[in-house]
């Protein structure tokens, strides 16, 4: 292998097969950075929801909300879990 390459090796679910997970150290950052990205991007439209519902004169439906926030999450899949 080459210098920069990391390899980890894992037994599948049945035991029986093996697999090998091998990813460069530039493509690990460059996930990082994507996740940075996709973090700060839900964590401004939440803010942005948060002063909404703060300034809101009348009730907001909670339905129509969640679905908001499930779209948020939806085209910013990778960050879901955060």
């Amino acid at each position: 292998m080459r210098d920069g390459i990391e390899a980890k090796q894992g037994v599948g679910p049945d035991g029986v097969e093996t697999f090998v997970l091998i990813r460069s150290v530039e493509r690990r950052e460059k996930e990082r950075a994507m996740h940075e990205r996709f973090a700060r991007r839900i964590e401004a439209r939440l803010t942005r929801l948060e002063r909404r519902l703060q300034h809101a004169r009348r009730p907001l439906d909670v339905r129509r909300l969640e679905r908001q926030v499930g779209r948020l999450l939806e085209r910013n899949g990778m960050c879901q879990r955060l």
